[in-house]
């Protein structure tokens, strides 16, 4: 009696194994690409970020020249014998502020056009990343961004390289 109690237990877990086996197969498979990767090897990335410093060139110039401005008053204001320190001091710091105003704007203005490229990628790539999981099967796709966010995953359900050509190809236009 207790034989074919466990015979039966034993097949309904072999027949709950298979079935469980056989759905997720239905289901389509769930891969991970690593996020860092796919997004410096988009060649759209790249070309937006030799055109952000294209674009900012200039901006880097015109910064550079601040400080300098800012460097020489400082050597002018300390040879200079007919100011008083107190004077100096006032000088300075009014022309710093107004340095750290401007390179302020500078700076928020690359910071910006940095920010707009890396959103237009990201939205490129969500829709890539879509189309190649539909034309894939795939249920999922998972993102790995090194921080934790995937603790495991096999080499096989990797498909960074893969998907980085797809994006690639795509983007190209081939």
């Amino acid at each position: 009696m207790l034989t074919k109690r466990l015979i039966y237990v034993v097949a309904v877990m072999l027949l709950v194994i298979s079935c469980s086996e056989s759905i997720q197969e239905d289901q389509g498979k769930i891969v991970f690409v690593q996020n860092k990767r796919l997004i410096a090897e988009f060649d759209m990335r790249l070309e937006l970020l030799r055109e952000v410093e294209n674009k900012t060139a200039a901006e880097q110039e015109l910064a550079d020249s601040l400080n300098m401005m800012i460097e020489k008053l400082e050597i002018q204001l300390t040879n200079d014998n007919r100011l008083s320190s107190e004077e100096k001091n006032l000088v300075y710091e009014k022309e710093f502020r107004r340095y750290l105003k401007d390179k302020e704007a500078i700076d928020n203005r690359v910071a910006n056009l940095e920010k707009e490229a890396l959103e237009l990628v990201i939205k490129r790539l969500n829709g890539y990343i879509e189309e190649y999981a539909k034309e894939k099967g795939y249920l999922m796709v998972l993102g790995a961004n090194g921080e934790g966010t995937i603790l495991y995953g096999e080499k096989s359900s990797d498909v960074t390289d893969e998907l980085i050509t797809y994006c690639n190809e795509k983007y190209s236009g081939k």
